[in-house]
C-alpha cells in the first residue's frame, strides 16, 4: 500500500490534536503567521472524529477545510469590526 493512503487511512483523533497542538504553537512563535484559525479546526475535527470514529479521511479533510476556512472568516470579520470601532 502507498504511505500516503496508509497515513490517510490511519487517521486518529490524536493526529488531528497533535496538527492543533502543533499550530497554536506556532502561531505564538511566528507573529503574523495567523494559524490559531486552523489549530481550532484540527481540534474540532479530531473532537469530531473522538465522537464518531466511523468517519473516514476524505470527510475529515472536507470538514477540516470547512472549518478551517469558517474559522478565517470569523476571525477576518472580527478583526475588521475591532478596526472599526
Amino acid at each position: 500500500m502507498n504511505p500516503v493512503l496508509y497515513f490517510l487511512y490511519s487517521l486518529d483523533f490524536l493526529d488531528w490534536w497533535m496538527l492543533a497542538g502543533v499550530l497554536a504553537l506556532l502561531d505564538v512563535l511566528l507573529p503574523k503567521a495567523r494559524l490559531l484559525a486552523p489549530a481550532w479546526a484540527a481540534g474540532l475535527t479530531g473532537f469530531a472524529l473522538m465522537l464518531f470514529p466511523q468517519i473516514r479521511w476524505p470527510w475529515q479533510l472536507g470538514g477540516f477545510g470547512l472549518l478551517a476556512v469558517a474559522a478565517l472568516l470569523g476571525y477576518l470579520g472580527y478583526t475588521r469590526r475591532m478596526r472599526a470601532s
